[in-house]
C-alpha cells in the first residue's frame, strides 16, 4: 500500500526571506519541496549566486521562479514556429555567431548559452506571424522569465526604437543582418565561405541589387555600436561560420 501525503504551501514548514524575494519550504517525509517568489529584476547571478560561489541558474519577474531556458528547449520552440529550412539555417547561423560573440564582447562561457539562444530565437515568430514580428517571440521569452533575451530581440527590431542597454543588445543587432548577408555571399561562390574575405563582403555590400532586402544601414549601425572596424567584424562573422560550413550549406559546390 502506498502512503499519500497532501500538503499545501500555505501550511509550509519554513520561509526563508532573501533580497527581493522569499523561499518557502514544505517537507513531505524524506522529500523537501521548495517554491521561490521573486520581485522584478531579481537574478540568481546577482542576488544569490555570488554569495554561494555559484553560476546563474534561473531568473524571473514577479511570481514563481523560471529556470533558465535551455538550448534544447529553445530549438524545439523554434522548430514549432519555423518550418522553412532556410530560416532554420539562419537561426542556427546567428546562434553560432552569437556564441562566439559572447567570448569577444561578453563574459565568455558564462554568456555563451544565453547569447546563443538570443541569436537562435530572434526571428522565431517571423514565418508564422510576419506582421506581428517580434511581438510573439518577445512575449514568449518574457513568460519564461528571459527578460534580457527578450530585450535584445526587441532592440534588434529597429522599428521599435528600443535602446541598446548592454553588449548582448549591441551584438545581436551587429551580427544578425550581417550573418545573413555573409551567407548570401557564400551561396553565389563556387567554394562558398572557404575563400570569402572581408573585401569580397564589402564589394557585395556596395552592390545594392545583391541581397537587396538586407538593410545595409543596420549593418553599419551594428558595427558602430560595437566600436569595431567593418573589415574586422566581417572577418569575425566569417570565422564564426566557417567551421560549420557543411551544416549550414555554405561550403560551396564541393561541400560534404
Amino acid at each position: 500500500m502506498i502512503d499519500v501525503i497532501l500538503k499545501q504551501f500555505e501550511d509550509r514548514d519554513e520561509t526563508r526571506i532573501m533580497e527581493k524575494g522569499r523561499f518557502e519550504i514544505v517537507r513531505l517525509g524524506c522529500l523537501t519541496v521548495g517554491r521561490a517568489t521573486y520581485e522584478p529584476g531579481w537574478k540568481w547571478s546577482v542576488d544569490v549566486g555570488p554569495g554561494l560561489g555559484q553560476m546563474h541558474e534561473g531568473h524571473g519577474g514577479k511570481g514563481e521562479l523560471n529556470m533558465a531556458l535551455t538550448r534544447d528547449e529553445a530549438w524545439q520552440h523554434l522548430c514549432e514556429w519555423t518550418e522553412t529550412d532556410s530560416l532554420r539555417k539562419h537561426a542556427r547561423s546567428v546562434e553560432l555567431v552569437m556564441r562566439q560573440a559572447a567570448h569577444r564582447y561578453g563574459a565568455g562561457v558564462a554568456d555563451e548559452e544565453q547569447w546563443g539562444i538570443a541569436g537562435m530565437l530572434h526571428d522565431a515568430d517571423y514565418e508564422k506571424w510576419p506582421q506581428d514580428h517580434p511581438n510573439r517571440i518577445v512575449a514568449w521569452l518574457r513568460e519564461r522569465g528571459e527578460e534580457e533575451i527578450a530585450h535584445a530581440v526587441s532592440a534588434h527590431f529597429t522599428k521599435w526604437g528600443v535602446p541598446y542597454e548592454n553588449s548582448l543588445d549591441k551584438a545581436l543587432l551587429a551580427c544578425d543582418e550581417l550573418t545573413g548577408f555573409v551567407g548570401a555571399c557564400c551561396l553565389v561562390r563556387p567554394d562558398g565561405i572557404r575563400s570569402l574575405t572581408p573585401k569580397s563582403v564589402r564589394k557585395k555590400l556596395k552592390d545594392k541589387a545583391f541581397a537587396a532586402k538586407v538593410d545595409r544601414g543596420e549593418i553599419q549601425a551594428g558595427v558602430e555600436l560595437l566600436g569595431v572596424e567593418p573589415a574586422e567584424h566581417y572577418q569575425f562573422i566569417i570565422d564564426s561560420l566557417a567551421p560549420h560550413a557543411d551544416e549550414l550549406g555554405i561550403g560551396g559546390r564541393g561541400q560534404g
